[in-house]
């Protein structure tokens, strides 16, 4: 299951985040009294600088992982 990629704005427009993220299901297992599984997520964000033209410059921050 994957999320849309978000684009938000900090500090007062100077910086934009981009966030989205990916879950992936194993390891199902059922029995007499329900089931269970695995959940593995992978995120992906990072937040750029922008310039004077509101493009991003360069990434502030890289939180992939």
């Amino acid at each position: 299951m994957a999320t849309d990629e978000v684009v938000y704005q900090l500090e007062e427009g100077k910086l934009e985040g981009v966030y989205s993220d990916e879950m992936f299901f194993s390891n199902l297992v059922q029995s007499e009294h329900g089931f269970r599984f695995d959940m593995t997520t992978v995120t992906r964000e990072k937040i750029y600088i922008l310039d004077s033209d509101k493009k991003r410059s360069e990434v502030k921050k890289d939180f992939n992982g």
